[in-house]
């Protein structure tokens, strides 16, 4: 398996929830990836949000997702 293959996922209905959880995954990435000297291609890297056309108009406001330094 290839780095550019692997996925993180969590669902929820509440986007502040979702923020704290894919923020706290990504922080535990940049560590892993910084501990195993490897860096995060950004250009290949994207945030997909999966929904029905209804909860997806629920939605107020865009996921707020850190901009890490994940590349040196």
């Amino acid at each position: 398996m290839y780095a550019d293959d692997t996925s993180i996922t969590f669902a929820s209905n509440d986007i502040y929830q979702i923020n704290e959880c894919v923020n706290s995954d990504l922080c535990s990435i940049h560590n892993w990836l910084s501990a195993n000297k490897l860096t995060l291609n950004m250009s290949k890297t994207e945030l997909l949000l999966i929904g029905s056309n209804e909860r997806l108009s629920n939605i107020k406001e865009n996921p707020n997702i850190l901009h890490l330094h994940l590349h040196n």
